[in-house]
């Protein structure tokens, strides 16, 4: 029977290796991701933007605010409240063009930040289905929105404004400024890592997730999870970066299923975007940029197409 020192050891071991492969392997991710956005790249996906204005039967220079949305959404958002400010756009026609650039708005920081930590601690395979699921949800928001431009009759005027704005940004000593975002990103999250770990090592040590099992099992024991589920979706609603790397100690610790695994970032993602991000991010991030009135409408459709997707998608998930 293995000591209590060597547990502790072992412990350690574990998920301090585990924490300096992630540090590796995140760095690298985020360090490529930014070389692509930094050195200018990124302008070369606004070709296909047109035929998205075209298809949703908008103004055509409309595409140039989904390809400044890709570079610098707050930008796109300030080009749109301007429009609307000016009389030139409506609130619905706001709302459609904020439903279509979502996706794009949203490049940036999945690809500088979220799809290189999620492929480092996850692994490529539930990495995968779980930026599948939420790239779906922005894309359900995207098709919704083409829908509700269609059947809106925009004003030409919209198209003299919009057409001088620049999706162009150039900067100097990119791979420089690539590795210095690369690293002070890396630092910071490292430290957080670094503490989480220590709490899991904490947790296991004491037998925390066994007791949560004992806890939770009658809840849960008709959908046949664990009490690690509910610790994955905990984390995840307090923080995105962090509930993805407990849901890789534990998946690598605990032996857990892609479907465990799944439906606990799946439920911590809905109870993040309800909780925190919704109202006290994005409502004063957009009742700074619009009035009101029109914030607390794209505030609340966000917030039910959110609930709608991922309530479905986690019922799905546990009916697989």
């Amino acid at each position: 029977m293995l000591q209590t020192a060597d547990i502790a050891l072992m412990l350690i071991y574990k998920y301090m290796s585990y924490f300096a492969q992630s540090i590796a392997y995140i760095f690298i991710g985020i360090l490529i991701a930014n070389l692509v956005l930094e050195m200018g790249l990124s302008k070369y996906i606004a070709k296909p933007f047109e035929p998205i204005v075209k298809t949703a039967k908008m103004p055509r220079s409309l595409s140039s605010i989904l390809a400044l949305s890709i570079i610098d959404s707050r930008a796109a958002h300030a080009a749109l409240s301007s429009l609307h400010g000016r009389g030139l756009l409506s609130d619905w026609q706001v709302i459609a063009c904020f439903m279509i650039m979502t996706p794009f708005g949203a490049v940036p920081l999945l690809a500088r930040h979220f799809i290189p930590v999620a492929y480092a601690v996850l692994g490529p395979y539930i990495a995968t289905l779980y930026l599948m699921i939420v790239f779906s949800s922005l894309f359900v928001r995207m098709t919704i929105g083409i829908a509700i431009a269609r059947r809106i009759k925009w004003k030409s005027d919209a198209n003299g404004p919009i057409s001088t704005t620049s999706v162009s940004r150039e900067r100097k000593n990119s791979v420089k400024a690539a590795i210095s975002t690369a690293a002070k990103f890396t630092l910071r999250i490292g430290i957080r890592l670094f503490l989480v770990s220590w709490i899991l090592i904490i947790l296991t040590y004491f037998g925390f997730f066994n007791y949560l099992n004992e806890v939770i099992k009658p809840l849960i024991s008709n959908l046949g999870l664990r009490g690690e589920v509910a610790a994955i979706a905990g984390t995840r609603a307090f923080s995105p970066v962090a509930g993805l790397y407990v849901a890789g100690q534990l998946m690598e610790a605990r032996h857990l299923t892609a479907k465990e695994v799944l439906v606990g970032l799946v439920f911590g993602t809905l109870l993040f975007l309800l909780t925190s991000d919704y109202p006290r991010h994005t409502f004063p991030y957009y009742s700074s940029i619009y009035n009101v009135k029109l914030a607390a409408k794209l505030t609340g459709i966000g917030m039910i197409l959110s609930a709608t997707f991922f309530s479905i998608i986690i019922i799905l998930l546990l009916l697989v």
